[in-house]
């Protein structure tokens, strides 16, 4: 498969109607990658429940899907300082089914594009994580 190209990629605003099945997603997304570190996801969903509920629906966070071409390809939660403009990107995910076509990365070109006042971004990883 072709890696895509950063134009292909965009952002898009998500909706509180869409938060349940970007949990879902999200989740997803996670659990394989915690399988593909351990062999197994034990303890429930990861991340959290409480952990995406409280990131979505926080005023000081944005959620965005993460659009390949129009269609959701994934999303991400990020959080602006308009004073330090010291921003971070609390969750992150490319669903399952769009994996290791270069998304990621072009997402992350996309929300470098949203957001070019930003002088510096924190990035919160899984420490297990090795697909990113």
């Amino acid at each position: 498969m072709n890696k895509i190209t950063q134009h292909e990629v965009t952002l898009a605003q998500a909706n509180k109607e869409d938060f349940p099945s970007m949990k879902k997603e999200l989740q997803k997304a996670f659990t394989a990658g915690v399988i593909d570190a351990f062999g197994d996801a034990h303890g429930g969903p990861i991340p959290p429940d409480e952990v995406i509920d409280e990131s979505f629906h926080s005023i000081e966070h944005i959620v965005y899907h993460i659009m390949l071409n129009g269609e959701k390809a994934g999303g991400v939660v990020i959080k602006i300082n308009q004073e330090t403009h010291h921003n971070s990107v609390d969750l992150l995910y490319i669903s399952s089914s769009f994996h290791s076509r270069g998304i990621g990365q072009a997402a992350w070109k996309a929300i470098e594009a949203q957001y070019p006042e930003t002088i510096v971004w924190e990035v919160v990883t899984p420490y297990f994580e090795k697909r990113n």
